[in-house]
């Protein structure tokens, strides 16, 4: 094992070796930081439920909690680290930590391989410290301890999938997401163009799609079968066969309204507006916060998914995470009830066309500055001590910078350089 690594060490390039060294070293530097910065709350949640599970199963503790959580997707990979917790002395913040970290690493090894193909050695090392090294992806992994990064992986596993025509896996992929964060559903215009783009007549579409969704749904059940209480036994057959996806849209409404509020300390429209933790219930016209923000966001998807349709072929798997970037740009930058971590996908999918436009690169940085500008104001508000005033002058301008550079990413669309022939 370590003369074969020692060849393979001997065979590869000085960039990347010198990526792996700061691969390593980041990675080390994250587990010896893990126990700062965590939002005690949310990160004491995770571990609750890890201990909840292993003690009352899947289907109990779920019952117990009434959480907001959808069944699946998070709550799977929580059981495997309260599994590991028992089996190992391993810190919790360590181990708690430990998917968003490797995800980032996962992510980073890609991105290297996927621009050194494209764009040369040099900018592959580039690209992938620009993400792993990124203050903000630090902050909200690293420190912070969300679960974002593994979405990001997840929608790169599915992307990837979609473009091997791994139909099957695509679908099931699809579904783990949605459960682990419902926003995944901003990828489905991008399958539904790709299976149109790539078909061999309309019944052909129309089968395929059928597929997917067909497969989609069936895991979503199959994955929240185990979290259905047990006090379910009297029901029918047709109601037992229909309580996985009734649990499931029962937590679906209640994630989409536990936040009813312009902004939930995000730097968006909507923090520009001064509305945040204001209801978006709130009418400008006859048309609700919500009601606007719905609308902007449908109009940009619509814009995003007509160019890259004009695209045509070849097809493309960078144009298509830049599109979902994009989507995910705009989505955390119009809709209301968005959270500042809800813009951090953008922060990989868009470095995979960074270097197709010469502006690209200064647009990503500033996001980045005000990225973490904005999560660490959220996370000063949790504790109670944010650096700025909610609503204030200083939090209003640096949203409207955010929305400044959503819109100049909106009128780029329909230049040449966005999805080229």
């Amino acid at each position: 094992m370590l003369k074969a690594t020692l060849r393979w060490w001997a065979r590869v390039s000085f960039l990347e070796r010198t990526l792996w060294v700061l691969l390593l070293f980041g990675f080390i530097s994250r587990l010896l930081v893990a126990s700062y910065g965590i939002f005690e709350n949310d990160f004491q949640e995770d571990i609750r439920w890890a201990e909840s599970i292993m003690k009352y199963g899947l289907a109990d503790s779920y019952g117990l909690s009434g959480t907001d959580r959808l069944p699946g997707g998070k709550l799977y990979i929580l059981w495997a680290l309260g599994a590991i917790k028992n089996l190992s002395g391993v810190s919790e913040a360590v181990l708690y930590k430990l998917p968003a970290n490797i995800s980032d690493l996962v992510l980073a090894i890609f991105l290297f391989r996927f621009i050194k193909v494209r764009w040369g050695e040099e900018k592959g090392l580039i690209t992938a410290l620009l993400y792993f090294y990124s203050p903000i992806v630090w902050h909200i992994s690293a420190l912070w301890g969300q679960y974002d990064s593994v979405l990001i992986l997840l929608l790169l596993i599915l992307l990837v999938a979609l473009f091997k025509n791994w139909l099957g896996i695509t679908a099931s992929v699809l579904a783990f997401t949605f459960q682990f964060k419902p926003q995944a559903v901003f990828v489905v215009p991008l399958i539904l163009l790709y299976l149109w783009q790539t078909r061999s007549g309309a019944v052909n579409f129309i089968k395929r799609t059928l597929k997917v969704l067909g497969i989609a749904i069936g895991v979503i059940w199959i994955l929240s079968v185990p979290f259905v209480p047990n006090n379910n036994a009297h029901k029918a057959d047709l109601g037992k066969l229909l309580s996985p996806w009734e649990l499931t849209w029962t937590k679906l409404e209640a994630a989409h309204g536990a936040y009813p509020y312009g902004a939930v300390n995000a730097f968006n429209l909507w923090g520009f507006l001064k509305t945040n933790w204001e209801l978006d219930s709130q009418t400008w016209v006859g048309v609700t916060y919500r009601g606007w923000g719905s609308m902007l966001f449908g109009v940009s998807i619509m814009l995003v998914i007509y160019k890259l349709w004009r695209r045509g072929k070849p097809l493309e798997l960078e144009d298509y995470g830049f599109a979902l970037g994009l989507i995910f740009l705009f989505g955390s930058t119009f809709l209301t009830r968005v959270h500042e971590r809800h813009i951090l996908p953008f922060f990989f999918l868009y470095l995979l066309s960074v270097w197709s436009a010469a502006y690209r690169l200064k647009i990503y940085l500033l996001l980045t500055i005000l990225a973490v500008m904005n999560s660490w104001f959220s996370y000063g508000w949790l504790l109670e001590s944010p650096w700025t005033e909610s609503n204030g002058s200083v939090m209003s301008l640096l949203s409207g910078l955010v929305v400044l550079g959503a819109l100049f990413e909106l009128g780029k669309i329909f230049t040449r350089d966005t999805f080229k022939k």
